[in-house]
């Protein structure tokens, strides 16, 4: 009995941060359910990651669905329109988007952050492949990848570039021409044994 009563204040203790945790948790599955998130995430993914195997015509569909769809607030439609004005830029599919935007009531000061993405995060802005389109290699392995792929992982499937640009580096298979040296006698062949990444303007955390 005189160790139940000397261990109680820890016990107690230890009840209010489980009770906490569990509070937190709780809230945030109910904001998850209540804005849909994980729906709208799965499309995220196919649109952003260089792994998808999914056309343009399948992540349309999608993205068309949401915009239809009362389960979702006008932020995360519009989230979702620049992130595929940014994948398939120039195509006339973003006109269509934009068309049934304006129908659920988006406001064309809305609508014009499309445009500043693009000004700011474009194909003119950018000097690597961001989506790996370029390459009929690349294109050929994301079929052939996601016919295999898991999908319990479909909210894992996207990499950051940071990433991708790191590993071709270590491996010696960076490209010189994008990325080129300031240092005339660097070999991006060579294998480094450590770097040191300097991100101008912080990173995200899944970049971290």
């Amino acid at each position: 009995m005189q160790r139940v009563i000397e261990n109680f204040p820890e016990f107690k203790k230890s009840e209010r941060n489980t009770t906490k945790h569990f509070n937190i948790l709780e809230e945030l599955r109910r904001l998850i359910e209540g804005r849909s998130l994980y729906k709208i995430s799965e499309v995220e993914q196919d649109l952003s990651s260089t792994e998808s195997s999914n056309s343009k015509g399948d992540n349309y569909r999608k993205v068309c669905n949401i915009i239809e769809s009362d389960d979702f607030s006008k932020v995360e439609k519009l989230r979702l329109l620049i992130l595929f004005s940014i994948r398939y830029e120039n195509d006339n599919m973003i006109f269509q988007l934009k068309e049934k935007m304006r129908g659920q009531g988006i406001s064309e000061e809305q609508l014009n952050l499309v445009n500043c993405m693009l000004e700011y995060a474009g194909k003119n802005q950018r000097r690597s492949d961001l989506f790996n389109d370029k390459s009929g290699w690349q294109n050929s392995k994301k079929l052939f990848t996601g016919m295999f792929s898991d999908v319990e992982n479909v909210l894992l499937q996207h990499k950051p570039l940071t990433s991708i640009i790191v590993d071709q580096l270590m491996k010696g298979k960076l490209s010189s021409q994008e990325y080129p040296a300031t240092i005339a006698s660097f070999d991006p062949r060579e294998k480094p044994e450590q770097l040191i990444i300097f991100m101008v303007g912080g990173t995200t955390y899944e970049e971290a």
